[in-house]
């Protein structure tokens, strides 16, 4: 079949017949600023294409450029920040493990290191964070199966996780701008075939869901529906069987943030707060960090479980990156970082100074700082250097 066929939300309707040759393996991508499909490759048989298509909505168009060459199984997407379809991998005579940029016009590849060649991975474009994501995938016919996680900025592949689901490959991918989050469903690992659902933060993967659409291997096309806020997926093979069911995937409760926490500069002895404003469905709960670590109400700390965290008389020992987890009963959300600076003052040292049998102590607060201004040790110096740092302090 060369047929094109197009989903309203409700029906399939058959688009146009023609167009590039049947062929499977292929991949595809759509064009936000141009308003065309791009589609690459694939395979018919032993046969493997090196053709550039574009669909406008009403026709297929063939690209006369050259490209990365024949190959099948690769994946693409679409950068909508620096307006580039990226293409990485594939399966030709060896395993690809090649980035190319298309604008349009013409293929460049990217002289870069990262994810090894592989092919029947699974990538998707963070249209928030600006960076490719690929997932898994395979080496030398199945096996080597992958669950590395990359990402990719235009510039460099960085090496994210090595966690998260199983090795696989067949896994389907697609970014859900509504909740931020990258969502992986199913594929196959060295053991079983899968059915899980996934979704990857930008910074941890986690297991969701237990509904699912059922095992498939290659063939099934998954997207992301911008105007209902759905996953869509259809079709795929089981063993020997081609599928036509059409799944869809709505997204849970949301969260939304409409006021981000901001950095801030505190003095010592100074109160700081932060905050936060965020809308969801049932009663949303908050969970304050430090530096990654959950904060708990206490010390001068209040609002650890409340939009609005407080700390009444900052010490230096405060200074560090603030979060917050937002959550309902349907879903987890992190707030945008903010840094707490407590800058180091020499008059805040010497006032908090204090004379104990003949030697001048500083409080575990000010020990940090007063070992900045004279090396002391356990935070004590003898009177003699204190006249000198007072002097020092009030400009004599």
């Amino acid at each position: 079949m060369w047929d094109t066929w197009e989903w309203n939300g409700i029906d399939w309707a058959r688009a146009a017949k023609g167009g590039p040759t049947a062929c499977h393996g292929t991949a595809m991508a759509y064009d936000s600023f141009r308003g065309v499909t791009v589609l690459y490759g694939g395979a018919w048989g032993s046969y493997q294409y090196s053709e550039t298509w574009e669909w406008d909505g009403s026709a297929w168009t063939k690209r006369a450029v050259s490209g990365p060459g024949n190959r099948r199984n690769h994946a693409l997407v679409y950068d909508s920040h620096r307006k580039v379809a990226v293409l990485f991998g594939g399966d030709p005579s060896a395993n690809s493990g090649d980035t190319w940029e298309y604008n349009g016009t013409s293929w460049t590849q990217k002289s870069v290191t990262g994810p090894g060649g592989r092919f029947y991975h699974a990538m998707a474009y963070d249209s928030d964070r600006h960076v490719v994501v690929l997932f898994g995938g395979s080496s030398v016919s199945f096996t080597q199966y992958k669950n590395d996680t990359w990402e990719w900025d235009g510039t460099t592949w960085t090496l994210r996780a090595t966690t998260g689901p199983t090795p696989r490959v067949y896994a389907r991918m697609v970014y859900d701008t509504a909740r931020k989050r990258m969502v992986l469903y199913g594929g196959s690992d060295e053991t079983a075939k899968r059915t899980d659902s996934w979704e990857w933060n930008g910074s941890v993967w986690t297991q969701v869901g237990s509904n699912n659409p059922g095992y498939r291997s290659s063939g099934a096309g998954m997207v992301y529906d911008t105007a209902r806020n759905q996953v869509v997926l259809v079709g795929g093979t089981v063993q020997t069987e081609w599928r036509n069911d059409t799944w869809v995937r709505n997204s849970p409760a949301l969260i939304w943030f409409f006021g981000q926490p901001f950095s801030i500069t505190r003095n010592v002895g100074q109160e700081a707060t932060m905050a936060v404003s965020a809308f969801g469905s049932g009663t949303l709960q908050y969970r304050w960090r430090r530096n990654g670590s959950e904060l708990t109400d206490g010390d001068g700390l209040t609002g650890t479980r409340s939009p609005t965290l407080r700390i009444a008389s900052v010490r230096t020992t405060d200074a560090g990156t603030y979060d917050v987890r937002v959550f309902n009963e349907c879903e987890s959300v992190f707030s945008n970082s903010a840094t707490l600076t407590v800058p180091i003052n020499r008059d805040d040292s010497i006032r908090a100074l204090r004379i104990a049998g003949g030697m001048i102590t500083a409080t575990a607060d000010d020990r940090t700082r007063l070992d900045v201004l004279k090396g002391a040790s356990a935070g004590k110096i003898d009177i003699g250097d204190a006249v000198q740092l007072l002097r020092t302090a009030v400009g004599l």
